[in-house]
């Protein structure tokens, strides 16, 4: 039965000649049973799209309206009819307010009825109602940070002089552009579907929280930034307060290259001091020891055993010189510490630890090289011996102007925390990150297990091509 058969013929045409949008459903199933072009045409999704009742209908809806708009229908033989204001999304993503009136039909209380108007043309009432905060956006002007205020559609509507200094734009060529202008890849090319996820479901990842990311100024320079978002329903619209962190960055990446160099050093003179000191006195207890030997000495076994001692103690020293740098002073050092690791990994543990790098991939900064390891270490160390996997899989990649590293592991995923903080372990590989200026990402890999990705953003070249391509993707 197609839905103009639902209602006698003579009242769905009278219907549909009507300006008003106008419309009949069941009231258990939600299955629309008649509707007319005006409604059609106030909802621009298409009518199929409907066919499951109340839940392909709701997803029309803003999140934040649906539990009120679904309680106001199952109380409908309660009320007996109603009036109701909500927000529904258009399929361009943009957002139009309606107000709808209703009741039981003729009495039935197995079908309603109703009319849904527009009160509002897609995105008007948001832009209408900032006219009316002047004393909000004097409060934007006063704040230090970068201030930056979307619609839901992701269209910059506000800045503040604070956004306009960080970022280097003006204010025409940042208001009616979306904002993911702002943000390097792989955020730029995901934070519509970031948005459009949100307004489906409801479920907020980042809003009400902040969280530590990037942001790319006009000349196309990523750099490091605090992020605080928040929603104000009633304005349609999402807030963002982003705080430069690039200094305090520069001075953490100083003093972990100064706290490097001097742990650089120790290792030095621990392998040419005192493992220098070992390997002479080595020499001259085998050289005695031979000396001995032709003349039949009893002494020649303590010989023997000393030299042993002092061949296990010169191993464990190159184990804490290596423990203390453990890459190498080289472009390559980074992958032949990785790829040790992983042998060795593989080796003791249940997993099979497995490097993949790209070719000739020289890392010449050598803090940023042992953090690098460090972080792969200790989430190959996590996956084994709290994920229990069986597969591990270090990768080192380059792109034109970022480095990553992905750790992927078989094992049984990411464990939520009943607090939601971080473990320990996480906590020190974010840490490591941030003090070389990466971005660590942790996901649930597909077909099971977890995986840790650690962006680093490398400096643009001079001429400014990485900078261009930036700009305009």
């Amino acid at each position: 039965m197609t839905p103009d058969q639902a209602i006698p013929q003579s009242s769905a045409q009278l219907a549909q000649g009507v300006a008003a949008p106008l419309w009949t459903r069941e009231l258990a199933s939600g299955r629309f049973l008649f509707f007319n072009d005006a409604y059609r045409s106030l909802w621009q999704h298409p009518p199929e799209s409907w066919a499951g009742g109340y839940t392909d209908w709701l997803a029309t809806i803003h999140a934040h309206d649906r539990d009120l708009v679904l309680e106001t229908y199952q109380r409908v033989a309660e009320l007996g009819n109603y009036e109701l204001e909500y927000h529904i999304l258009l399929p361009d993503e943009s957002i139009r307010v309606v107000k709808e009136c209703g009741g039981l039909l003729d009495g039935n209380k197995s079908m309603i009825a109703g009319a849904t108007l527009g009160v509002s043309r897609p995105e008007s009432a948001s832009c209408h109602q900032w006219d009316q905060k002047p004393f909000f956006l004097a409060m934007m002007e006063a704040v230090a940070d970068a201030v930056v205020v979307i619609n839901h559609s992701g269209r910059i509507i506000q800045t503040n002089k604070g956004a306009l200094d960080v970022f280097g734009y003006s204010e025409d060529e940042l208001l009616g552009h979306n904002v993911k202008l702002l943000m390097p890849e792989p955020d730029q090319s995901r934070h519509d579907q970031y948005i459009k996820r949100y307004l489906h479901t409801g479920k907020a990842k980042i809003i009400g929280t902040g969280r530590t990311t990037y942001a790319v100024r006009k000349d196309g320079e990523v750099f490091p930034i605090e992020l605080s978002i928040a929603e104000i329903d009633h304005l349609q619209c999402f807030v963002g307060v982003i705080h430069d962190i690039s200094k305090r960055r520069a001075l953490e990446k100083r003093q972990a290259d100064a706290k490097h160099q001097e742990r650089q050093a120790i290792a030095q003179e621990i392998h040419d001091g005192l493992g220098g000191q070992l390997t002479g006195v080595e020499l001259l207890t085998k050289a005695l020891a031979k000396r001995l030997a032709s003349k039949d000495s009893s002494a020649t076994h303590e010989l023997k055993v000393i030299s042993t001692h002092l061949q296990e103690a010169h191993r464990q020293l190159r184990q804490i010189s290596r423990g203390i740098m453990p890459v190498e002073g080289s472009p390559q050092g980074l992958e032949g510490a990785l790829q040790k690791f992983a042998q060795n990994s593989s080796r003791i543990s249940p997993a099979s630890v497995v490097l993949r790098c790209d070719p000739q991939l020289p890392i010449t900064d050598s803090t940023m090289a042992n953090t690098l390891f460090r972080i792969a270490q200790e989430a190959t160390t996590n996956a084994i011996k709290h994920a229990s996997a069986k597969h591990i899989l270090i990768q080192l990649c380059s792109g034109p102007d970022t480095l990553t590293l992905v750790v992927e592991d078989d094992g049984v995923g990411i464990q939520e925390k009943p607090d939601g903080h971080d473990g320990l372990g996480l906590h020190t590989m974010k840490q490591r990150a941030g003090l070389i200026g990466a971005n660590l990402i942790l996901g649930r890999r597909e077909g099971g297990g977890t995986t840790v990705k650690c962006l680093v953003y490398l400096p643009s070249n001079d001429d400014g091509t990485q900078r261009e391509s930036r700009k305009n993707g």
